[in-house]
């Protein structure tokens, strides 16, 4: 999953001096903080300006979290638990707009390192009809989605380019 204009410049900074959004949204490590009405802040890099950011569904941070437009939220998070759904705002140039975080719950092993440079999709992998969105266990840097969620995506029309797989990091 990327966002519908792949480049260095097509991402969200995010601050994280403690490293507590990296455990909560990547480790899942439970932190009462994130819960409730608590907003992330995001500041978009200088490829967005506050007329093309409305332009995409999928955001990617530079951390390994995916971050979705509201409209994304509102169809996906009824279609599946795989994903908790954190308010957040992102800062564009002067102005701000409404996001969600995802924490992807949804857990099992996926990949297998072959190197220090590549992982490969473990033989026995094997998802359910319910899996929408599921994070690697044990490298919690990687997630994938499913036919399914990407069939969703395209039915509604959301701005989210997927692409397959690649072994390499």
């Amino acid at each position: 999953m990327q966002s519908t204009n792949k480049s260095e410049q097509c991402l969200l900074d995010i601050k994280d001096h403690n490293g507590d959004i990296l455990k909560y949204f990547a480790l899942g490590i439970e932190l009462e903080k994130f819960r409730g009405a608590k907003t992330l802040k995001l500041r978009a890099q200088s490829f967005f300006n506050p007329n093309n950011i409305r332009d995409f569904d999928f955001f990617q941070p530079t951390l390994p979290f995916p971050v979705f437009s509201t409209k994304a939220k509102e169809i996906i998070a009824p279609k599946t638990d795989d994903i908790e759904f954190i308010s957040c705002t992102i800062a564009v140039e002067d102005t701000t707009i409404e996001a969600f975080a995802g924490r992807i719950l949804n857990r099992k092993p996926l990949f297998e390192r072959v190197d220090d440079y590549s992982i490969k999709l473990q033989d026995k992998v094997k998802l359910n009809e319910e899996d929408l969105i599921v994070r690697d266990s044990s490298n919690e840097q990687f997630y994938i989605v499913s036919e399914k969620f990407r069939d969703l995506c395209l039915a509604e029309n959301l701005r989210i380019s997927f692409i397959e797989f690649s072994m390499f990091k």
